[in-house]
């Protein structure tokens, strides 16, 4: 609704402008405008009217540099109305609205593009490697549950997944008393040196928009979230918790690029015959998540102990995720829709519901940039 406003605003706002132009060429006779306007004059009001129209277009259409076309018109708007002030003064409130508007849209660009090279980042070197088909006999040395559940996905004769791009839809919340917000999400992951990047949007309380991003790439942790894609409201890097954290996130999220439970920094340890712990240790830091598959082989839930924050108090907490649907996704057999929650005090704290809504393996790096 917000967007649907603010483009009607822009789109008004320019046609507001093209009486400049009929004043000045006498096409319209227009009371309201007491000052003359020369035909000079009243051609930059018509290239203004039209700049702010194709502003209304390009942010209806989500292009993400529409910012740039309205900062001209806006510079060229608020030229005109100092020029006309006795008659257009109040034009001046508008163009501090589309104002606003603006400095938002180049935060959003801005932080877009920082995280396009990001994603180059993570994905580099994944295309390199020759294909290779995933054998029966490379899953035989596995502990009986996690082989059922490979064979289960059907993952022997598919071709390792080296990366993969998805697309997740759900809503979340940051802390136990706040309400959920929608959100939309994409996911870039490397499992040939082992990275991703998590990208969210989402409004708080509905109105104010966040963009966050969780990075692991080289080992290292890095988190951030900014409040309209300008202000930090999270910027975490550098920290061993913060570090081991992400690592167990991407072992978590093999469920998604199951060919990789045969990579050689992960190691199995069967617990019963529906239960394992995969350890993984990369880039000098270890740690484990706990996978317990239904009977029928499908993964049902993960869990791990978890640093939830990365300050010096913050201390290990139980992280879980439910798997509440099983879909075939591109050939594999995986979990679409998962409940992530955090054990708090005691209380079960569900913090990110979703469904994957698209999901590619191996793609090229230019298809994403």
């Amino acid at each position: 609704m917000v967007r649907i406003i603010f483009a009607a605003v822009l789109a008004l706002h320019g046609l507001i402008h093209i009486f400049g132009f009929l004043k000045a060429f006498g096409f319209a006779q227009l009371n309201q405008l007491t000052q003359v306007i020369s035909w000079p004059a009243g051609v930059i009001w018509a290239i203004t009217s039209g700049l702010f129209v194709l502003t209304a277009v390009l942010f209806g259409a989500r292009i993400n540099w529409w910012w740039i076309v309205g900062l001209i018109a806006l510079i060229l708007s608020q030229a005109l109305i100092a020029g006309s002030w006795q008659d257009a003064k109040f034009g001046t409130i508008l163009n501090v609205v589309i104002l606003v508007g603006i400095i938002l849209g180049f935060g959003a660009w801005n932080f877009d593009r920082k995280v396009r090279s990001e994603i180059d980042r993570v994905l580099a070197g994944s295309t390199e490697s020759e294909v290779e088909v995933i054998s029966e006999e490379s899953i035989d040395r596995l502990p009986g549950p996690v082989q059922k559940w490979l064979r289960s996905a059907g993952v022997p004769g598919t071709e390792r997944i080296r990366n993969l791009k998805l697309q997740q839809s759900g809503e979340l919340r940051l802390n136990p008393d706040q309400g959920w917000s929608n959100v939309e999400a994409e996911q870039y992951v490397n499992t040939e040196t082992p990275a991703f990047l998590w990208r969210v949007n989402m409004n708080l309380f509905s109105v104010l928009p966040v963009a966050g991003r969780d990075k692991y790439v080289d080992g290292r942790g890095d988190m951030e979230i900014k409040l309209a894609s300008l202000i930090p409201v999270v910027n975490e890097s550098s920290n061993e918790k913060l570090d081991q954290a992400a690592l167990q996130r991407y072992l978590a999220e093999i469920l998604w690029y199951p060919t990789a439970a045969l990579n050689p920094y992960i190691d199995w340890e069967g617990i019963d015959d529906r239960t394992a712990k995969a350890t993984m240790e990369y880039g000098g830091i270890s740690g484990s998540v706990t996978f317990q598959f239904t009977e029928g082989g499908d993964l049902e839930k993960i869990s791990a102990m978890r640093y939830r924050g990365s300050t010096e108090d913050d201390e290990k907490k139980e992280w879980f995720g439910e798997i509440r649907e099983t879909k075939v996704i591109n050939g594999i057999r995986m979990p679409a829709k998962i409940d992530i929650s955090w054990v708090l005090d005691g209380e079960v704290f569900t913090w990110y519901r979703f469904e994957v809504t698209d999901l590619e393996f191996n793609v090229h790096p230019d298809s994403v940039s």
